[in-house]
């Protein structure tokens, strides 16, 4: 995927997973915000088996979501309106590997949602708003730190040991004494 395209797609995750938290805190519509996660799912299963990111489309979705509510139409449109972009250095392989997390972590806040457990979804959106943005800033981007952080407390809290540590286990390379322990 072209660096432009990829970090447009990031930063656009990064605002619209913001504004998806947003709405589960506000008790906002349900088929709404439902809809919004499902949209997030779709890019980026698509995004992931090498479909080209369609800006114009996806932002398009999303807010037509919440355009019957002028309010919140306002307070969004601006901040996605324009595309934002970010240097990518060397780290797409390492970006199209977590995608797959981010997809996973929308699905567990939607089927969250879904279920009437509001402040779930909410965490689990707050646990992984910031990654597309770290992502995009390999230079400060350590992912033990991301993993031991966000994922630590939102496992903490939720008392869900489990979640995601197959996937943090396969992204996060173990020293070669680990590995040959195990």
């Amino acid at each position: 995927m072209e660096n432009k395209t990829l970090s447009s797609l990031l930063n656009d995750l990064h605002k619209i997973i913001v504004f998806a938290r947003y709405l589960v805190s506000s008790n906002y519509e349900k088929d709404a915000v439902i809809e919004i996660l499902q949209t997030i799912e779709g890019t980026l299963t698509g995004v992931s088996n090498g479909r080209e990111y369609e800006r114009a489309a996806f932002i398009e979705r999303i807010l037509e979501e919440v355009s019957g509510d002028p309010s919140v139409m306002e307070l969004f449109s601006d901040s996605l309106r324009d595309p934002e972009y970010s240097e990518i250095t060397d780290n797409e392989s390492e970006i199209m590997k977590y995608l797959p997390v981010i997809d996973e972590v929308m699905k567990e806040a939607r089927m969250n949602y879904n279920e009437g457990n509001a402040e779930k979804s909410h965490d689990l959106l707050d646990c992984i708003h910031n990654l597309p943005v770290l992502l995009l800033n390999k230079k400060n981007w350590k992912a033990k730190v991301f993993w031991k952080t966000s994922m630590k407390h939102y496992r903490e809290k939720w008392q869900d040991d489990d979640f995601l540590v197959q996937e943090e286990q396969r992204l996060i390379p173990q020293p070669l004494f680990k590995r040959w322990m195990s």
